[in-house]
């Protein structure tokens, strides 16, 4: 019961109303019981009895739609396991929910049992998102769409096992009150980040998408072009286009592990986004470390037919590269000219510096933070690494007025992404608040730098689907 003082029947404020066991999480349950295996990690992996991998439950991200009599609640299993489950949750009676349906694969090794149409759904790490969509059932069903997953051949130093054939390079959409499949798309990597929806701000039903995989590539899926809005085009007609790829191997081998911000203005779309492998954040990981990571703002103007064609003698495809945008490489501002010569600009992070968390820009200040490992002393306890937050322009990356580009967050370690909204007080006064800008703590809140003026682009402080 999520209300902070009002009972739900005789469930209290902060009590458990109720409570899910996945069933692919049955046989790991003696195991937590008896608590005698110890677990597995580089530097331990003997021992009586023999140390094994972490056990996995329900490990993912969980999701939630409010539909006029009750709510639909969408679970995750990250590295439990390749499933999604779907629950009803009745405003009538919330102590009741009951499962709508499940689909995925019941084995983590191989495809056998798997629902149709995902034998290439790896570990469900994508949050399902719940979008609208006028072609679809007119916009009164709602339709999910997420990511395909992650293949534990990432896991390996260097990856270069992964293939096209690996699990999750797709991207999903469902039917969220059966799971019926809708349409599926097919990417160059495996895409663990959630799915960036661009909403219409007067209508409300999706105009765009954009898509980050880990061969540090983004795509755009629009209408029934790639240059038009999805509108009132059928789920099954919507395309899907590679806008960029600022990837590859050896030290361009970039992962895009979270999702792009995006802000629009005039019709273009900016980008966001930070590449980094925060499954392997030590320094002991040799092929993650020699990574050359890199934050990204890229522009993307969907109505411009040459928009992507224009960047075939920079890049050799009509993609954007690199080669597309400003190099930040020095603590100097890019000049106006410089940036208005091309579409955005990136900028390079210090040796073994990896982005692990995702981006949120409120008013014009793109908030975002970094992990670098600390090489281990010996005598002493390995430290936590270095932990940095980035408050920076969105429009040139210079440092924004009383922060420093990069500051050390006290404590180090993996910092969680930053969150904004707005939060009522207990004042009745409703202001705005951004968790994870201050280099004092990275869950320490705080109000976000003021806007520069009255006349900015359309920046999101939060985002939200009501019926």
């Amino acid at each position: 019961n999520g209300n902070r003082n009002a009972d739900i029947g005789t469930t209290t404020a902060g009590a458990e109303l109720w409570s899910f066991v996945a069933p692919e999480f049955f046989p790991k349950i003696k195991r937590v019981r008896d608590n005698t295996t110890t677990i597995s990690f580089p530097g331990h992996t003997t021992g009586t009895p023999t140390p094994l991998p972490k056990d996995y439950g329900v490990d993912g991200a969980v999701t939630a739609y409010k539909g006029a009599t009750s709510a639909s609640i969408f679970t995750t299993m990250r590295r439990g396991g390749r499933a999604i489950y779907g629950f009803d949750v009745p405003d009538s009676n919330p102590k009741n929910p009951s499962l709508l349906w499940k689909i995925g694969c019941p084995n983590a090794s191989n495809d056998t049992g798997c629902t149709s149409g995902f034998t290439g759904l790896g570990q469900t790490w994508s949050a399902p998102k719940v979008i609208k969509a006028s072609g679809y059932d007119s916009g009164n069903t709602p339709v999910l769409i997420m990511g395909g997953g992650y293949d534990t051949c990432q896991d390996a130093d260097p990856n270069t096992a992964c293939s096209s054939s690996s699990k999750g390079n797709k991207v999903y959409l469902l039917n969220a009150s059966t799971g019926a499949l809708l349409k599926t798309f097919t990417t160059d990597s495996s895409v663990i980040a959630d799915i960036t929806v661009v909403t219409d701000s007067a209508t409300a039903p999706v105009k765009y998408a954009y898509v980050a995989d880990l061969g540090g590539n983004v795509y755009r899926i629009s209408g029934a072009t790639a240059n038009t809005p999805i509108g009132a085009t059928v789920p099954d007609n919507w395309t899907m286009t590679k806008i960029a790829a600022f990837g590859g191997t050896g030290i361009e081998n970039r992962k895009f592990m979270f999702a792009p911000d995006w802000i629009e203005d005039s019709g273009t779309y900016t980008l966001l986004l930070g590449s980094g492998d925060r499954e392997k954040p030590l320094s002991t990981y040799s092929s993650a470390a020699a990574v050359e990571n890199r934050f990204y703002v890229l522009q993307d103007k969907p109505s411009d037919t040459n928009w992507l064609t224009s960047e075939n003698a920079n890049c050799g495809a009509n993609v954007l590269c690199n080669n597309s945008l400003v190099a930040i490489t020095t603590s100097a501002t890019p000049t106006a000219s410089a940036l208005a010569a091309k579409k955005g600009w990136y900028l390079a992070l210090t040796s073994k510096e990896q982005v692990v968390t995702n981006a949120i820009t409120v008013f014009n200040t793109v908030t975002f933070s970094t992990h670098q490992p600390t090489p281990p002393v010996s005598g002493s306890c390995t430290t936590l690494g270095t932990a940095r937050v980035y408050n920076l322009d969105y429009f040139n990356g210079a440092t924004k007025v009383g922060f420093v580009r990069g500051e050390t967050i006290a404590g180090g370690g993996l910092p969680p992404s930053p969150v904004a909204g707005m939060v009522t007080l207990d004042n009745g006064k409703t202001v705005p608040f951004i968790i994870g800008a201050n280099p004092k703590s990275a869950l320490e809140g705080s109000e976000p730098p003021a806007p520069p003026s009255a006349t900015r682009p359309k920046s999101r402080v939060y985002w939200n689907i009501k019926k």
